[in-house]
């Protein structure tokens, strides 16, 4: 059959619902021509089985070099269900083939005439053959480099999901090798407006101006919100909606003083409103007392059971408090009142994504964006779901962009994008992205960690001890005592080393601390003691590698000899590791040396 003919027909069979019929011819040709694009295009709308439609976007992926048929399979992946195979990348698991990169191409290009048409299939089962859809194509800040085919590397801690309040950060929990969820610096609150005009009302100019304003501050254009809302309020003193909003942005601003004066205006104006009731508990949660704003959010919900945004703020609350349940629970009972609540779907999104239940998260926070495509937040989250969810940095990256385009500013997506530069193997990069999120306020628990592991890359270890060691304020973990070994001899104080790896090792740290002591011992030409680890490590750690080659050198010749890698283990129960140059080491290419991350939480 003639490809064209076998595509049409396929294609009409989609559309009259004869999916199997369609699937039978699309086998025939794809047995015919296993790199036909279009073929499994077609095949992935054909499928009902979400696993079978995701083999076929992935194989778009590896196989196509038609700009938008990557864009159209892409949009189309981040549409499944993350897949339960693929979820924990912390146990060694597989990255998902979604990967363009790693397979060769076909040396035509492949046309994309029928890509045009199938987006629409995607979305309605019936369309007129030959409609065109636009897609949207994927922005290429980032280089492509080959996307590793296995999590060889981890990142130290996943970036927060974002919430949409002002709320402080969560209360800190015991530092574990979990991801940490819900960080809320760069939040936005959601709740409509108080007072919205019937749909035959006309806007006078003060509501017009508050309107504008609203829809700035909704989308974290908070600056040129506050002059929309300053206008609204030039124009009519009484609007009580824009002194609720601007009392919340005041309290984003580190404003407080124009935030009460606003809370109090608005309590004259309307004392019984229900927005104006939630404004002293959102001030209190801002200032740290939870059980104040915890009472407030009870008696205005106690008045208006029904109202959605009182269970949203209520679980922020409980979120602070330490307790999930009941914040998912609330979460829950928002979604319910109001199913386009987008700040409840992302604060439950948040609190899934903090268990790992990413194929449930994930779906959440495309569910936000499908809502509010032009909300960046959501975006962001999903990038964050699908690194530490599935591994899948196309996606991943595709999202962080996404967000950046909708607004450049925001901290996590920057911290998101620094990590795929940093699996791509691109230090530099990631550093720089790094540093724009600090400078945004991206968490300090999640950046120091991770950048100091990124200054060790560079082999810049004054910087990396100086990360590693305001690392110690949020965690005392063992291999974070480890890091701080390693860094000690990167920067030759090999005292620090010996004691920073004695706490890894006696707290249960990894096995690879006794080699960053031995090296330290054998530097200070403590030749008992570097032998005495040397042994050690080579006991628990047999397996050939750059580290075992150089132990079982100076095991033999304890002495000679001045190149030794420095290892940043993966985890706290002596995991495998990875080692970087040490400065001490003769000039070698970075690249001869596995670079593998440490989870130092």
């Amino acid at each position: 059959m003639e490809k064209s003919q076998g595509l049409r027909e396929a294609y009409a069979l989609i559309k009259a619902g004869q999916k199997q019929q369609a699937v039978q011819i699309l086998e025939q040709m794809l047995r015919h021509n296993p790199a036909d694009t279009e073929a499994f295009a077609l095949l992935s709308l054909a499928v009902d089985d979400p696993e079978k439609r995701r083999e076929c976007l992935n194989t778009i992926l590896r196989l196509s070099s038609d700009e938008k048929a990557l864009a159209w399979a892409r949009q189309q992946l981040v549409a499944l269900p993350v897949s339960e195979s693929t979820l924990d990348i912390f146990r060694g698991d597989a990255v998902p083939a979604a990967n363009p990169q790693t397979a060769s191409k076909p040396q035509p290009a492949q046309r994309f005439d029928l890509y045009l048409v199938l987006a629409g299939v995607a979305v309605i089962a019936v369309i007129i053959i030959g409609g065109v859809i636009a897609f949207p194509l994927l922005r290429q800040r980032l280089a492509a480099p080959t996307v590793p085919t296995a999590p060889a590397i981890q990142a130290s801690q996943p970036a927060r999901p974002t919430a949409f309040l002002f709320a402080t950060s969560t209360a800190t929990a015991t530092p574990t090798d979990r991801p940490t969820p819900t960080e809320r610096a760069t939040a936005t609150p959601t709740d409509s407006p108080t007072f919205t005009p019937g749909p035959t009302a006309t806007l006078t100019d003060a509501q017009a101006h508050f309107e504008k304003g609203y829809t700035l501050y909704w989308h974290l254009w908070r600056d040129k919100a506050l002059v929309e809302f300053n206008t609204a309020l030039s124009l009519d003193p009484n609007l009580v909606e824009a002194y609720v909003v601007r009392a919340r942005l005041y309290m984003y601003e580190g404003r407080p003083d124009k935030a009460n004066a606003d809370m109090l205006k608005a309590q004259q104006l309307a004392p019984e409103d229900r927005a104006v009731m939630l404004l002293p508990g959102d001030i209190a949660s801002l200032n740290g007392d939870h059980l104040e704003a915890l009472a407030i959010y009870n008696r205005v919900i106690e008045i208006y059971p029904d109202y959605a945004r009182a269970y949203f703020v209520r679980s922020l609350t409980y979120l602070d408090l330490g307790d999930s349940d009941k914040a998912l629970a609330d979460a829950n009972k928002a979604i319910k009142l109001d199913p386009a609540s987008l700040d409840a779907i992302n604060t439950k999104a948040n609190i899934l994504y903090d268990r790992r239940e990413y194929t449930t998260a994930c779906s959440l926070y495309s569910q936000a964006i499908a809502i509010d495509p032009e909300h960046p937040i959501p975006y962001g989250n999903l990038g964050n779901c699908l690194l530490w969810g599935s591994g899948d940095l196309v996606l991943a990256s595709y999202n962080y962009e996404k967000a950046l385009e909708l607004f450049p500013d925001l901290d996590n997506a920057h911290f998101g994008r620094g990590h795929i530069f940093y699996f791509h193997g691109e230090y530099g990069k990631a550093l720089e992205e790094y540093n724009i999120a600090d400078r945004l306020g991206i968490s300090r628990s999640a950046l120091y960690g991770q950048r100091g592991l990124t200054y060790s890359h560079l082999q810049n270890y004054q910087r990396a001890l100086t990360d590693f060691t305001n690392m110690l304020q949020y965690s005392s973990s063992p291999c974070l005592y480890n890091n701080l070994c390693q860094a000690y001899n990167g920067v030759g104080d090999y005292q620090s080393a010996i004691a920073n790896c004695t706490i890894s090792i006696n707290s249960g740290g990894p096995t690879h601390a006794y080699f960053n002591r031995a090296v330290a011992y054998d530097q200070r030409g403590d030749k008992s003691n570097a032998l005495r680890d040397y042994q050690i490590f080579l006991q628990y750690y047999p397996a050939d590698s750059e580290e075992t080659d150089y132990a079982r050198e100076r095991v033999e010749a304890l002495g000679g000899g001045t190149a030794q890698p420095i290892l940043m283990c993966v985890d706290n129960q002596g995991g495998v590791c990875g080692n970087v140059q040490s400065a001490l080491a003769p000039p070698t290419s970075p690249e001869s040396f596995p670079h593998i991350m440490c989870d130092i939480y």
